[in-house]
């Protein structure tokens, strides 16, 4: 009985390692940024794994903080009306059950974030101006209960934006304010989901569910060499 238990807590542990995969993005940009502040943006920080610190705002918009608006850590522009808006695509490569997103943006702006349906493209969430807990400057967002991004003592999730699982191989985001300032800076961007079967290439663990899966197996060894002894 014990080893059956042993074989379905693997089995679990296998299970949830496939389902906390981080899914590999290719972002593209479709329009012409107009970058504010201190040259062009390189849309491939977006997803370089790198979350700016939140609420860092020293330096003024003529010599913005690293973490901010000077294109270095995020991908800064301003303008984007609605009928010229400049919209980001994340490519997933395969379709995948998304079950959560992490992303880091200005905090007083609207961000709308769509799934692709196969024919068409759905709502997934909206990221209000009154949203976040850092003020001013950029803030981070998940839908990862408890997720604490930074490890910097700052809860980043947000039930508001939370969402059920879609199936999907592509998201879009685009920004968008009709109540404050023209000024937009997405950070990172990152999305995470269970391939499904057929599609693809399986994705790559995070480091901690390869520990998790690493401890479960080293337990099943242990228990194999116990029962031999005896």
């Amino acid at each position: 009985m014990r080893s059956f238990l042993l074989g379905v807590s693997a089995f679990v542990l296998m299970t949830v390692g496939v389902q906390a995969a981080q899914i590999n993005l290719a972002v593209t940009l479709d329009g012409d940024i107009d970058v504010k502040a201190n040259g062009a943006s390189d849309i491939g920080v977006i997803t370089d794994g790198y979350f700016p610190e939140e609420a860092a705002w020293d330096g003024g918009d003529s010599d913005p903080e690293p973490d901010r608006w000077n294109g270095v850590n995020n991908v800064a522009f301003s303008g984007n009306l609605a009928t010229n808006r400049d919209i980001f695509y994340f490519d997933f490569g395969s379709t995948y059950v998304l079950n959560d997103v992490r992303l880091a943006v200005d905090n007083n702006d609207q961000y709308d974030v769509e799934y692709f349906t196969g024919t068409g493209w759905n709502p997934l969430f909206t990221i209000l101006s009154s949203y976040g807990s850092a003020s001013p400057s950029m803030d981070n967002f998940s839908t990862i209960l408890g997720d604490d991004i930074r490890n910097d003592g700052r809860i980043d999730y947000d039930s508001r934006i939370d969402f059920l699982a879609v199936e999907t191989s592509m998201l879009r985001l685009y920004a968008y304010n009709t109540t404050w300032d023209t000024n937009y800076s997405i950070g990172e961007f990152q999305a995470f989901g269970t391939l499904v079967e057929g599609s693809g290439p399986e994705p790559v663990p995070e480091p901690s569910t390869i520990l998790l899966l690493g401890s479960g197996l080293a337990g099943l060894a242990w228990y194999g060499r116990k029962r031999r002894k005896e």
